[in-house]
């Protein structure tokens, strides 16, 4: 039997990040290494026990742009970014960042479940109802840099 995937939560929300976290706890596939409530908590989480996935919000204390792009530089653990916040801006920005994933908060948990599956595997996830949209900003974002 493989070993179960590493994983780390990081929301400022208290309860919305206990219940996450007992979602995958109860699933004998993951194993939580540890929750944080801010940018900064996160990445000394992700140095100190360099989970497989670390699933992050946007919107907390401290700057979560810069620490996405320490995460993804300096370890091998994936991002996934967990929001409700849907600006295409913010999430090509995280995206950009270095995280490798992206899910709305107001989706049902098994799209939480498929992002973090996906990139433990190697690929990139956009929720579903948002991934036409961060496409054409990438897209139109790409249009305006080659016109410069």
């Amino acid at each position: 039997m493989a070993s179960p995937l590493t994983i780390a939560f990081a929301d400022d929300h208290p309860l919305l990040l206990r219940g996450i976290v007992n979602l995958f706890e109860d699933d004998p596939g993951y194993r939580v290494v540890g929750k944080a409530d801010c940018a900064n908590t996160a990445l000394d989480l992700v140095r100190r026990h360099s989970p497989d996935v670390v699933v992050m919000d946007l919107s907390m204390p401290g700057d979560i742009f810069q620490t996405i792009t320490e995460m993804a530089t300096h370890y091998p653990t994936r991002i996934v970014i967990f929001t409700a916040y849907s600006s295409i801006d913010a999430a090509l920005k995280a995206l950009e960042a270095g995280a490798v994933g992206f899910v709305l908060k107001d989706s049902d948990s098994e799209e939480l479940f498929d992002a973090v599956s996906a990139v433990s595997a190697g690929e990139m996830y956009i929720t579903k109802q948002y991934a036409l949209q961060v496409m054409n900003g990438l897209r139109d974002r790409a249009k305006r840099d080659s016109s410069k």
